[in-house]
């Protein structure tokens, strides 16, 4: 880790669970799709990044963000 930086894993989504019993994998897939979404859009000084999904099958969603740093004029 570095500063400026926070990263945690989620075992646990409810929205997976839910479209799963559902059969509406697609839906999962639409709120992890959200986080990518809300940081570009609301949170322009952040980088998200995630490489695992539990949508996707890993055992965990590895979300990491990132502030975006300063550029000195």
């Amino acid at each position: 880790d570095e500063p400026g930086m926070v990263k945690f894993k989620v075992t646990v989504c409810q929205f997976v669970e839910v479209a799963r019993l559902l059969g509406m994998s697609r839906l999962a897939k639409a709120f992890c799709d959200i986080d990518i979404v809300y940081c570009q859009k609301y949170q322009p000084n952040i980088i998200f990044e995630r490489q695992f999904t539990l949508e996707k099958g890993d055992p965990f969603c590895d979300h990491t963000y990132k502030k975006k740093s300063l550029k000195k004029r």
